[in-house]
């Protein structure tokens, strides 16, 4: 209920600034703001058709001052063009998946009465709404300044992005959750009392009992309510097998676009809460985005060696389902992805290192900081990515003795490095623009910042369809146990994928924007990429 209710107030929100504010304007609401002018006067006993048409008059002109900024050419920067693409494709990935959830309702076949309850319909079918109504407002809208009724403005921006951040925390527990039910019903779980599930926090590892003082006999056990159908009644509701295989097949890969799809819309959401009652400045207003035609010089060879990438990229993860399923137990499959993960993260690093070189002689923005959604959002990815790496090099070390403990050390050491240089290069390079015209011609080092945006895309599609998977992390599985393990993948996982695509986001920028030179006399286009 508290679901559907945040779901209603910020669809009530976007209509309502959809229709009563940005389309006032149109033949069809001054029709209707002279219909309420009239009812109103009618309700008043005013006969008098002049007063009457004359409160109509005032009432429409009264609503419309009290209204939003809605001249294009005032604009505050809240999201790149890219930024919002992203939010596109993962907001149809999200709203595949709240469909997918909506056809659950009319295949149960078994489970408790709740199962059969309207409201687990109603829910995924609000979520759909609600994902759609915010996508087209924050692709159309995003950039209107708010400079009316701004005690509204803020309180719906403000409740929206709240919803955003409540879908991604509830996604995160309904998602751990239901791995956790999985290991219960393969029988690696013990069942307790009634409506209680004990899972093994600490499996099997020698190694962290060894660490955390356990003897060899004693099991850590955690209760948790897998079967509570008062607080989550889908993880004890029964579906039909096919369409259930087919939605437990598409979950793990549809969960984290509605992961990084709120984490977008609550960056951008925000910023825009942060631009009510702004003026704009004559910075914001030179929107740039589509200033120029896209140029694609110096950048062919880094083109066709990211295509090279991607191509091995996809290779080895065919190769890998392929060893897996045919070998499950075997470390083949682990070491042939380490390798190729080790084998990019190599090739990414030297890739910056040659363009910070090319671009040193490059010339500086002196700018003063404001809030960057672009930015805020690559440090918040980064520290997922930082997190599950360290997490990693734990439960690795104390399997050196193995190969698949050394490969594992050195992924995520590389993995570490090479994603702190490139925040680093990509908060620099957002501020670097062309010296002088030569600059601009020659165009030293775009090729490498084209051929980082496609090995990040590479990335992205690896963490979707590899990283998730139990069989990639055999030695993090079994030393932190799986309620801790898939608590610290449900987290981390979908951060780090999600850095992979803003990455690209922001190298897309940095290599649009940075070869341009510009005379003393023209201002920079932002501060943020």
């Amino acid at each position: 209920i508290f679901y559907i209710f945040m779901y209603l107030v910020s669809f009530i929100f976007v209509m309502y600034t959809n229709l009563f504010i940005l389309k006032r304007k149109s033949r069809l609401m001054k029709f209707l703001l002279a219909i309420i002018g009239r009812v109103r006067g009618l309700l008043r006993n005013k006969s008098d058709k002049g007063s009457v048409n004359r409160r109509a008059g005032e009432e429409s002109s009264a609503i419309s001052r009290c209204s939003f900024n809605t001249d294009t050419t005032h604009l505050m920067y809240s999201g790149s063009f890219p930024l919002r693409i992203g939010a596109v494709v993962f907001g149809v990935a999200s709203m595949v998946h709240s469909g997918l959830n909506f056809a659950y309702f009319f295949q149960v076949r078994d489970g408790n009465a709740q199962c059969h309850h309207p409201v687990q319909a109603i829910k995924p079918f609000m979520h759909l709404t609600f994902t759609f109504t915010q996508l087209y407002f924050i692709f159309l809208h995003s950039k209107l300044v708010f400079t009316h009724q701004k005690c509204i403005a803020r309180l719906g921006l403000m409740h929206l992005c709240c919803t955003n951040l409540a879908v991604w925390f509830r996604c995160i527990i309904l998602e751990t959750l239901d791995v956790l039910s999985g290991y219960h019903h393969r029988g690696s779980g013990k069942t307790g009392p009634e409506n209680v599930t004990e899972i093994p926090l600490i499996k099997s590892s020698a190694a962290s009992r060894k660490l955390l003082g356990i003897p060899e006999s004693h099991l850590i056990l955690i209760s948790l309510p897998m079967n509570n159908s008062n607080v989550f009644p889908e993880l004890s509701c029964f579906w039909s097998d096919i369409f259930g295989k087919f939605v437990q097949t598409a979950g793990p890969y549809l969960y984290p676009c509605k992961i990084q799809y709120s984490l977008i819309c609550a960056a951008i959401v925000y910023a825009m809460w942060r631009n009510v009652g702004r003026k704009p400045s004559s910075r914001d207003q030179n929107d740039s985005d589509n200033s120029r035609r896209l140029d694609c010089s110096s950048s062919f060879r880094g083109l066709f060696a990211g295509i090279l990438v991607a191509v091995g990229t996809v290779i080895t993860m065919v190769a890998f389902y392929v060893l897996v399923t045919l070998h499950p137990m075997s470390s083949t499959a682990i070491i042939l992805i380490h390798v190729s993960e080790t084998t990019m993260f190599l090739l990414m690093t030297a890739s910056i290192i040659l363009v910070a070189d090319r671009m040193k002689n490059m010339k500086f923005k002196h700018v003063s900081w404001k809030f960057s959604v672009e930015l805020h959002l690559l440090f918040l990815s980064f520290a997922g990515v930082f997190a599950f790496a360290v997490f990693g090099v734990i439960a690795a070390a104390f399997e050196t003795h193995k190969p698949k403990g050394v490969l594992n050390i050195l992924t995520n050491l590389f993995m570490i490095l090479q994603s702190t240089m490139q925040v680093l290069f990509i908060v620099a390079g957002t501020k670097l623009i062309s010296a002088n015209e030569l600059q601009e011609q020659r165009k030293r080092g775009r090729e490498y910042v084209m051929f980082l945006i496609l090995c990040n895309f590479a990335l992205w599609l690896m963490n979707t369809f590899e990283t998730q998977q139990p069989e990639h992390n055999p030695v993090q599985m079994d030393f932190y146990g799986p309620l801790a393990w898939s608590v610290l993948t449900h987290i981390t996982v979908p951060l780090s994928i999600y850095f992979r695509f803003h990455s690209s986001v922001c190298l897309i920028n940095i290599w649009r924007f940075a070869w341009r030179y510009r005379s003393p006399r023209e201002t920079e286009r932002e501060s943020s990429c």
